[in-house]
């Protein structure tokens, strides 16, 4: 224990002139904490023990190589769930495995194991991936005969945020459509929709306004939908779509049917009059002086 050890990584010999060795307690991939130094990895350590002006034989080891760091290839947002994104992951060296994480620990050989699948992105071409979900960090590393790659961490885009609808009531002048709002909280993005249950695209119907009055009397920056119609909105920006939003308009109710039951026999003066309607769950209002009636 009295000896002194010098060692080299350069594939030279050591002598007393190299490196001394002294060691720090360093902690390895798997979490044990030992007496050690760092070198790097895929160069070769010589090492000689030298006391009282004596060297020993010298000792040599290989240091295993690294594993080539993971890469990222950004396919675009999942067709199937525009709240997911496509990635590769790809090695340099095929035979690695490589594992990975999306919440932003560093991965394991425990984590997730990269296993592609093959997933069509928005545009329309289909790629060996995998799903992770926008605005998440991916992190990948390769591992092969016991040996890590280095970490690599990819920010994955961010989705835009899903579009809301308003009803703002019946249009004035047609009943039998509805004024519609639609909102996103990226006032950037630009808004597109569908009326005909299509999901939308940038080549759908671009969201634009009109201040259009409603039955009430009351007007808003609106759109004016069909009633029944189904209608499909999303956000766009920077080349990214946000989730579809789908908001059913709701029917017309059925106008109400009038039954005569003829005179009250306690005061002849009055009539006995029958509201009906085929849908039970509407709400029937009247008036009796030639004004048309609402809510109120």
């Amino acid at each position: 224990t009295s000896a002194t050890i010098y060692y080299t990584t350069d594939g030279t010999n050591p002598t007393t002139s190299s490196t001394r060795y002294s060691a720090n307690s360093n902690t390895n991939v798997n979490g044990s904490s030992y007496n050690s130094m760092r070198v790097s990895a895929g160069s070769t350590l010589k090492a000689v023990a030298y006391k009282n002006g004596t060297y020993s034989d010298l000792t040599s080891f290989s240091v295993p190589s690294a594993v080539s760091t993971p890469s990222f290839t950004d396919r675009g947002q999942y067709s199937g769930d525009w709240s997911k994104w496509l990635v590769q992951i790809g090695c340099t060296d095929t035979s690695a495995t490589i594992y990975y994480t999306t919440d932003r620990t560093d991965p394991t050989t425990s984590s997730s194991r990269y296993t592609a699948g093959s997933y069509t992105s928005v545009s329309g071409s289909s790629y060996s991936s995998i799903q992770v979900p926008a605005g998440s960090t991916i992190k990948a590393m390769a591992y092969k005969d016991g040996v890590y790659s280095a970490v690599a961490t990819f920010s994955v885009p961010s989705a835009v945020s899903t579009p809301t609808v308003s009803v703002m009531g019946q249009y004035r002048y047609d009943n039998t459509k509805r004024l519609v709002q639609v909102s996103c909280s990226d006032s950037s993005a630009t808004i597109y929709y569908t009326t005909d249950g299509n999901d939308p695209s940038t080549s759908s119907t671009r969201y634009s306004t009109n201040y259009l009055p409603n039955v009430s009397g009351n007007s808003y920056d609106s759109i004016i939908v069909a009633e029944g119609a189904t209608l499909k909105v999303m956000a766009y920006k920077n080349g990214v779509y946000s989730p579809v939003t789908t908001y059913n308009v709701p029917a017309k109710p059925v106008a109400p049917t009038v039954t005569d039951r003829g005179q009250y026999n306690a005061d002849r003066s009055k009539w006995l009059v029958q509201l009906g309607s085929t849908d039970t769950s509407a709400t029937i209002y009247y008036t009796t002086d030639g004004t048309n009636p609402t809510t109120s």
